[in-house]
């Protein structure tokens, strides 16, 4: 029980920091599409300038995501140096 808590509370601090799909991936886990997503919704500046396109196959959808999360990451850093900043977009 202690340790399935402890890695629910692990879970929840990945999803607050944006890194639930690495750590779901590491895991093994099939991830949601959602996950994906997650970085871009509750990473810092600084996970965000840090994220890569690299890993999986190619054509994988493990890499499709991370082209696509990379993309986004890029131009929602664009648009919060044009706005101001992120916390601000």
């Amino acid at each position: 029980m202690v340790r399935r808590s402890r890695a629910m509370a692990n879970d929840c601090e990945a999803f607050l920091e944006g890194t639930l799909a690495e750590r779901m991936e590491r895991r093994g886990d099939l991830l949601p599409t959602w996950v994906w997503l997650n970085l871009l919704a509750h990473g810092s500046p600084e996970r965000l300038r840090a994220c890569r396109a690299t890993g999986g196959r190619r054509g994988s959808t493990s890499r499709d995501w991370r082209l696509a999360r990379y993309y986004l990451a890029m131009e929602i850093l664009s648009a919060a140096d044009r706005y101001g900043s992120l916390e601000g977009l």
